[in-house]
Order: C-alpha cells, then sequence, then structure tokens
C-alpha cells in the first residue's frame, strides 16, 4: 500500500474503534465502576488526655472493577496505604 491509501484508512480505523469502544461501554462488557462504600466505622476515644483519637473504616468496592486504596486525606491528615501503623512507616 501507498502512503496515501494508509492515510486515508487511518481515520476510518479510528472511527471503527471508536464505535466499538462505545459499543462495548453501551452493553456493559467495560466493567462496573462504583463509588466506595464504607461499611463499618469505629472512632477509638484515648482514656488519657491528649492521647490521639483513632477512627477505623471498613471500606468496600462493589464493582467489578479491580482498584486499590493507595492512600486517604481527611483535612490535613494525609493516610498512606496501608494505614499509619503500616510495617516500614
Amino acid at each position: 500500500m501507498n502512503r496515501r491509501a494508509v492515510a486515508a484508512l487511518a481515520p476510518l480505523a479510528v472511527a471503527a474503534t471508536l464505535v466499538l469502544l462505545t459499543a462495548w461501554s453501551a452493553a456493559g462488557r467495560a466493567g462496573r465502576g462504583a463509588p466506595v462504600a464504607a461499611l463499618d466505622a469505629k472512632v477509638m476515644v484515648p482514656a488519657a488526655p491528649g492521647a490521639p483519637t483513632a477512627a477505623l473504616v471498613v471500606l468496600r468496592n462493589p464493582g467489578d472493577i479491580l482498584e486499590r486504596l493507595t492512600g486517604a486525606r481527611w483535612g490535613a491528615v494525609s493516610v498512606p496505604p496501608g494505614g499509619l501503623g503500616a510495617p516500614g512507616r
């Protein structure tokens, strides 16, 4: 094939790809993302004055797409993957 033929087919290939991806997504085959659900939460109030308070939250991903929590942030507090008490932190 010469360059003109290839150049003429490129937009058609892109358009066909977009149509197929749109159909794949519309049919629900591209996976189902879902918002993360907080199922359970506990607040550990310290007995000693001035001791830090801890919050434990169970997060679930009800979607069928595998995702990994890489950290969290609440205001000025950042939590690294695995939590503040994770090994190596």
